[in-house]
């Protein structure tokens, strides 16, 4: 008995710090549970979101990084994936089932365990902002949608999840049902996430719909994609229902089912070929309490990062490609001209008859 309570105690532990998940062709599949669940720090998740994206990373890789990062992805260099799906969603007691890895984030270098990973994740993407192809899905990719068009593309995802969703008085003001369950939305932490859910299914689809329309045209672009997005209002949820609430226990079951959906579009779309890196951020310390406050803090957050970046490390994939290219070079050449010059020292050479005639005895 008090095996079982100390191991349900570890569970619910683990379920309360923050976690990054993988899935993907190339991820080793490290899914372990409890006291022997693998843990992965900050650093160690942009290096790898950096690798899956075959870009130089933002920070200084130590052995310690490398060899998490060894131990998560599979040592397959034709294998890499052609997109990569960043998620990252703020909430308590939130999981995710179909994952191949599962890792904790280690707490025990940093104070704010959420905020180092969010900035983690958003390193990657400032760094990378000129390096390939990135797509925000979320509400910056909806900014000509109405309330009329949110609502109409709430009502497809959360019939996608299994939900309904019954109008009310006015746009975003309704209800969804969900496993017997009834989830108002009429306050702000309802609109807010209400509008997460829209944004998220509607460019999802866009984005798979016009990609497979340029593969059917031959106008694909070549190069890796950067599929991003930061879910946050679970939390506001949170605060306001109250976590052991049943609201907010339905809200983070259709939240995560929608994520599944998603992903599982997306890796349609781009042929089995993308990564998915989801990572639950528990609590995040920022407050936002409408949609206006999310967007204000995640460009204050993409605007200290970009100063936090250090200058030494703004040298592009093209001037990192070219300088590698040259010192390769020259070490081929000095290693050939290294060879000659031994090959002419130490060769055996024939005595020429024409120059030195034999000797001849009297």
């Amino acid at each position: 008995m008090l095996r079982l309570i100390g191991a349900l105690l570890v569970l619910q532990l683990a379920s309360a710090l923050p976690q990054v998940h993988y899935s993907g062709s190339v991820i080793a599949p490290l899914r372990s549970r409890g006291q022997d669940q693998p843990s992965i720090s900050p650093e160690a998740v942009t290096v790898t979101l950096a690798s899956l994206l075959s870009i130089k990373a933002p920070i200084t890789v130590d052995p310690d990084v490398s060899r998490q990062v060894e131990q998560l992805l599979e040592p397959d260099l034709f294998g890499r994936p052609t997109a990569v799906l960043s998620i990252a969603i703020a909430g308590s007691n939130i999981d995710l089932q179909n994952s191949k890895a599962a890792l904790l984030v280690d707490e025990r270098r940093h104070e704010n365990v959420a905020s180092q990973l969010l900035a983690a994740v958003a390193s990657v993407s400032v760094t990378a902002a000129t390096l390939l192809k990135q797509v925000h899905l979320d509400y910056t990719s909806l900014q000509g949608c109405g309330s009329a068009c949110l609502e109409e593309s709430l009502t497809k995802a959360l019939v996608a999840t299994g939900a309904t969703y019954a109008p009310g008085a006015g746009a975003l003001k309704g209800v969804v049902s969900f496993e017997g369950f009834d989830l108002p939305i009429s306050s702000t932490a309802g609109q807010l996430w209400a509008t997460e859910l829209a944004t998220l299914y509607q460019t999802a689809q866009d984005v798979a719909q016009d990609h497979v329309r340029s593969i059917q045209q031959g106008s694909a672009r070549t190069g890796r994609v950067l599929l991003e997005c930061s879910l946050v209002s679970l939390q506001a949820v949170e605060q306001a229902v109250g976590e052991d609430s049943s609201q907010y226990r339905a809200a983070t079951r259709i939240t995560m089912k929608l994520v599944q959906i998603v992903q599982q579009l997306l890796l349609d779309a781009y042929d089995n070929k993308m990564v998915t890196q989801v990572a639950l951020l528990g609590k995040v310390p920022e407050p936002f309490d409408s949609v206006a406050g999310l967007v204000q803090w995640q460009e204050a957050h993409r605007r200290k990062l970009l100063q936090s970046l250090p200058a030494s490390n703004s040298l592009t994939n093209a001037q990192w490609s070219e300088r590698a290219t040259a010192v390769t070079s020259f070490l081929v050449l000095l290693a050939g001209a290294f060879g000659g010059v031994q090959c002419l020292t130490h060769m055996n050479f024939k005595r020429d008859t024409l120059l030195f005639g034999s000797a001849k005895s009297d």
